[in-house]
């Protein structure tokens, strides 16, 4: 993070601070200020407390801080963009380019960067979107013909998003009478101290197979000992790195995240998870990260269920997050040779960017048929 802050940083002052106009007494504040903005997540953390990720700030500061992150960060691609136009206007046509006018072009840049950001911040409040899926496999038990899963990924309760937010998710995922509904990690935020009151609102989810959990990074960064004591408080059966066999005959399976290890946790281990299960078995497997769907189709998982990327959050750093994730970033993929993946976008927002620009929040409602041979 400190790299892309101070990248930020040097093309805010070095493109669109130094141009300007003004004494060197002039732009000091605006350079200060820069700095500042790009620093954010490390401001917020020396001001909010040790925990990445939950900073003990109330939403009247996170959520502008994340805004003006957000104008930051666009003004300053949009600064690096005009690098090469500068450049070539320079040596081939000095004259093309006054200042006046390149002054005006980083004006428009930062009103269009004000603008993306507070779009993108309004649509990444909004509610999120039911995405019905339909997944045909030719060797699902017949009664497990027509099940439905609701899968809840990725709600960052963190303070910005409070009982309000997640008792709205609650609402809508029940009222789609899933069979079973899976939560996909990166719930909480904060810990069992700052964030049960948060959570309280998954109580009232409720599905005849149970309400099913993986953890995420993100409960790890929380204090994922105590969480691990506390979901059975809210009705929530997590699967870490086990598995449990449905009256259908499928078995559900979890892994645990990548940055267990990180934690003195245990790292994901499909031989564990999968200890016992007939080599026929019809597996649901719930990770976290899509990182593991190479694995999962080693171990030839029929349905791999993951959250993590929120869909890139936002067009064109989406080309960056899919990059990350080994391709995967939201929908339906398969991992050869046949094992069906779902990315959900989550349904939350995360406090550190809380913005979404065409990969709204979404709860997806996975569908399982029978496929004749």
């Amino acid at each position: 993070m400190a790299l892309i802050a101070t990248c930020i940083a040097l093309a805010l002052s070095l493109a669109v601070i130094r141009p300007l106009p003004l004494s060197w007494r002039g732009r000091l504040p605006l350079h200060l200020l820069a700095w500042t903005i790009a620093f954010k997540f490390q401001v917020v953390r020396w001001l909010g407390g040790p925990i990445p990720f939950a900073p003990r700030l109330p939403a009247w500061i996170v959520l502008p801080a994340g805004w003006l992150f957000a104008i930051a960060l666009f003004l300053a691609l949009a600064a690096i963009a005009l690098l090469p136009l500068r450049l070539v206007l320079f040596h081939a046509r000095p004259g093309l380019l006054p200042p006046r006018r390149l002054h005006q072009l980083h004006l428009a840049a930062l009103c269009l960067a004000i603008f993306a950001a507070s779009l993108g911040l309004f649509l990444g409040r909004r509610p999120p979107r039911i995405h019905r899926l339909e997944l045909a496999f030719p060797n699902l038990p017949q009664e497990a013909e027509g099940m439905t899963i609701a899968l809840l990924t990725d709600l960052h309760a963190d303070g910005i998003t409070g009982p309000r937010e997640i008792g709205r998710m609650v609402r809508l995922a029940n009222a789609l009478q899933p069979d079973l509904i899976l939560l996909g990690g990166d719930l909480v935020d904060g810990t069992v101290e700052m964030r049960m009151g948060d959570m309280a609102p998954l109580k009232e989810l409720s599905a005849p197979l149970g309400v099913w959990a993986v953890p995420g990074n993100h409960e790890y960064y929380s204090g994922f000992p105590q969480w691990r004591n506390a979901f059975p408080q809210l009705g929530i059966r997590l699967l870490v790195n086990e598995h449990t066999t449905l009256p259908q005959g499928i078995v559900l399976a979890g892994l645990s995240e990548k940055v267990a290890r990180k934690y003195g946790e245990e790292p994901p281990r499909f031989e564990k998870a999968l200890a016992g299960v007939p080599e026929d078995a019809f597996v649901v497997m719930a990770a976290h990260n899509p990182n593991l769907a190479p694995l999962a189709a080693q171990h030839k998982i029929p349905l791999l269920l993951c959250g993590h990327t929120h869909g890139g959050m936002v067009w064109g750093l989406d080309l960056l997050v899919r990059k990350m994730n080994k391709g995967f970033l939201t929908g339906l993929y398969v991992a050869p040779p046949e094992t069906q993946v779902v990315v959900s976008n989550g349904a939350g927002i995360w406090n550190g960017f809380p913005l979404r620009i065409g990969h709204p929040s979404e709860i997806p409602l996975i569908t399982l048929k029978r496929k004749e041979r």
